[in-house]
């Protein structure tokens, strides 16, 4: 192998090690998803759930891909499928909604107004922290919030920033934090409620469908070593010729 070839090579490692140092975006569609379908656990990473107040304290349970049609609330003219949650019946909510000024009360100490009024929160956990998240709605929704928090359970003091299209009807929930410290994120309306159709990110890659598949950094280490074992070996043999 030629120096340039080696040096080609070497680049070549080097550009695969900083990519897998580097986070990289992944976004959480609904609507690839069947109506119906249980997708809180369905990602490598992040895990969603549905977040309410009982008496006891949090209660968790499953979050659905939720199919529409135009004529529902928080669908666009596409039937856009929504995240939502469901009742022991069955019946399907899309809606996160919370009562203003008890929330963030209730994050922090459990008492009775927390749960005698309904109050349903989308829950974003993460295994490994991001410093954004953003909840895209196709549909204006009333005083959406979100809470984040780091791995130790500390409420972070970052306030969302909304964007709305008026051209569109659609809006965006943004949470960023330099620290890159965001574990956990609750979302709901303040006072109000939410409706969420995709969710993006910062994280290693999701290994299930229907993300973009980035290659683990284990496997572009793998990669890295067998091509530098090529190059060392087709060099050897260079030699051994000589």
């Amino acid at each position: 192998m030629t120096s340039k070839s080696w040096l080609a090579m070497s680049g070549l490692c080097l550009l695969l090690a900083m990519s897998a140092a580097q986070p990289h975006p992944i976004t959480i569609d609904a609507s690839s998803y069947a109506p119906g379908a249980v997708v809180g656990g369905a990602y490598e990473g992040i895990t969603l759930s549905h977040v309410t107040f009982t008496e006891t304290g949090l209660q968790t349970s499953a979050v659905y891909a939720l199919g529409c049609t135009p004529e529902t609330r928080g669908c666009d003219a596409q039937g856009t499928a929504m995240f939502g949650w469901q009742k022991a019946n069955g019946k399907a909510f899309t809606s996160w909604n919370s009562s203003a000024g008890l929330i963030s009360d209730c994050l922090q100490q459990h008492h009775a107004d927390c749960y005698s009024q309904p109050q349903h929160l989308l829950e974003v956990t993460f295994d490994r922290a991001t410093d954004f998240i953003q909840f895209d709605a196709t549909q204006v929704t009333d005083s959406p919030w979100a809470w984040a928090f780091d791995a130790a359970g500390n409420l972070l003091p970052l306030t969302p920033t909304l964007t709305i299209d008026s051209l569109l009807g659609h809006q965006s929930l943004r949470l960023t934090s330099n620290e890159g410290n965001i574990s956990r994120v609750l979302l709901a309306g303040n006072d109000g409620y939410s409706i969420v159709n995709r969710i993006s990110y910062n994280g290693a890659a999701a290994t299930a469908a229907p993300t973009t598949t980035v290659p683990e950094p284990e496997t572009l280490a793998l990669m890295m070593i067998g091509l530098i074992g090529v190059a060392v070996t087709t060099r050897l043999r260079r030699r051994t010729h000589k």
